[in-house]
Order: structure tokens, then sequence, then C-alpha cells
């Protein structure tokens, strides 16, 4: 029941794989909501491992006083029948402090989006893909009629960053 978006190589050696169904696609179609309507899943070449994104952790982040624990909790027993058994990250928040998450001290929480723009979903989707000649568009996902989700790839300079936090 999963549709993959888009694998693309986040890393050397590293390939993510972005994938999403329709009980996530609803979810996120909710004002500012739109983060929740992907899951990833990381082959690590060099370790030997896959990693993916925990549905009820960032179903939590992402979606807040939404959250909608029963949509979540299925997305993750249906990818532990496929991959499981997991183990859990070493890095992660007290699941009371998850809703009120946001990436760093400076930056918005997930509810507070910031504007990029103005127009129709039309001319926007266009300056999308006309920013850079659309080389740093990974996948569109359209939500609703005014909602789409647009995954980007990060900088090479960005990318680099693994080297100093580390492959995990």
């Amino acid at each position: 029941g999963y549709e993959v978006l888009t694998n693309y190589s986040s890393i050397k050696d590293g390939t993510t794989i972005v994938f999403t169904n329709e009980a996530l696609k609803k979810e996120a179609s909710k004002p500012n909501r739109a983060n929740a309507a992907v899951l990833r899943l990381f082959i690590d070449d060099r370790e030997k491992t896959i990693s993916l994104t925990n549905p009820i952790y960032f179903g939590k982040a992402f979606m807040q006083d939404e959250y909608n624990e029963k949509v979540f909790t299925e997305q993750l027993a249906t990818l532990n029948a496929i991959f499981g058994p997991f183990k859990g990250s070493v890095d992660m928040l007290d699941e009371d402090d998850i809703s009120d998450y946001h990436f760093m001290m400076g930056m918005p929480y997930y509810e507070d989006t910031d504007e990029l723009g103005e127009g129709t979903t039309a001319e926007l989707l266009k300056k999308v893909q006309e920013y850079k000649k659309g080389e740093f568009v990974l996948f569109t996902l359209k939500l609703s009629d005014d909602s789409y989700l647009v995954g980007y790839d990060l900088a090479k300079d960005t990318k680099k960053f693994v080297k100093k936090i580390g492959r995990a």
C-alpha cells in the first residue's frame, strides 16, 4: 500500500527512499501538516544497515495537537511486519516532548510555517520548478487541490555535515 516518491543518493554510499500512502496523505492534507505525508528508508551500503523514520515519532512531531494515534501506530505495525523487528535510535526525545519539537533553537516549530512566496498554487509550483532549473526538487506530492509537499535534496555543503555528526 505504499507509493515510492523518489530514491536518491543522500550521502556517499547511502540511498534514501521517500514513500507515502493514502492514510499519511490524508493526515498531511490538514493545514500546515504536509511534512507528515512521507516516511523515509535509508540504505547504508557502507555500514550494511537500513534505517526507517519512526512514523509515531515523526507523526507526533509534525501533527502535534492533531496527532491521530491510530494512523501512525498502523504505519509502524505495517513497517515492522515488513522490515522488523526494529531497534530504537539512541538519539530521541521523550514521548511527551515530541509534539513541541523544532529542529533547533531559533527555527520555527512545525506549526509555524514560513511563507516563502505568494501566488496561486500553479504559480508557486512553477516557481519551485524554475528555481535553479529544478535541480534540487526530488518530488512533488499533491495532498489536496491547494496543498503540495515538495521534497528538496540538500546542497553538497550541507551533505558534508554527516562527516561531523556521523552516519547514524
